[in-house]
């Protein structure tokens, strides 16, 4: 099983709450109960904040890494989750562990942990109105955050069209304004990673070539923004 990545950056606050992360049925989180040197590949299933949470585990490595005897009641267990570029750390206890049918372990919910910052840059909350063109698709949309290395864009997915469907790796082409209304840039980008809030598409990007011209204006709309708006969340791309 891969191991969760290894932060690069020696910044740690504290985590958002874990109903905040708007978590996807099939998201992966890697477990490591107490007593077990290894980190488990597992698969949200759903929660009730304030509650529990429910994890499926898979059947791989199971036996073969002795997994079982530390899914007992109350036994303490540690969750790994990679988020727009922060992993994030929480601590909590099992509450049951069903293995049949599906293999569900029940855990209580956390109550705080730490994160990780594994971005190089800081980046910024914006509203600047953008165009994605990808799959043969211009959508328009907005970026909402952005720093020297990336963004992440909002979008309204096309209703009746299924043909445009974003994968982590693809190549898109990004325009939107830096500094004005008038003074758009394209930026040739890569998908990070994909998700969904409010029925929108959200879509976080990776600058691949930005020409000196954009990165002029780029680094001036930070230096701008730095001063008179805060950081996102999870601050550094």
């Amino acid at each position: 099983m891969p191991e969760s990545p290894t932060p690069t950056e020696g910044r740690i606050t504290a985590c958002p709450e874990l109903r905040d992360l708007q978590l996807q049925y099939g998201e992966h989180i890697l477990l490591r109960p107490a007593g077990l040197d290894y980190r488990l590949t597992t698969h949200f299933v759903g929660m009730e904040p304030r509650s529990y949470l429910i994890v499926r585990l898979s059947s791989l490595g199971m036996d073969a890494h002795h997994v079982y005897p530390h899914l007992y009641k109350d036994n303490e267990i540690k969750l790994f989750i990679a988020n727009e570029g922060m992993l994030l750390g929480y601590r909590s206890a099992i509450l049951a562990f069903n293995a049949a049918p599906y293999r569900h372990l029940y855990i209580a919910y956390p109550n705080e942990g730490e994160s990780f910052t594994l971005r190089e840059h800081d980046r910024y909350q914006c509203h600047l109105p953008a165009v994605l063109q990808g799959q043969g698709h211009n959508l328009a949309g907005m970026v909402i955050d952005v720093s020297m290395s990336g963004c992440r864009v909002c979008l309204d997915p096309p209703e009746e069209d299924t043909s445009f469907a974003p994968a982590v790796g693809n190549p898109t082409r990004l325009t939107f304004s830096l500094l004005s209304r008038d003074n758009a840039g394209s930026v040739d980008c890569e998908v990070r990673n994909v998700g969904r809030a409010k029925g929108k598409l959200v879509l976080g990007l990776r600058f691949l070539r930005l020409g000196p011209v954009s990165t002029v204006r780029l680094s001036q709309f930070l230096e701008y923004l730095s001063r008179y708006r805060r950081t996102s969340i999870n601050s550094r791309r």
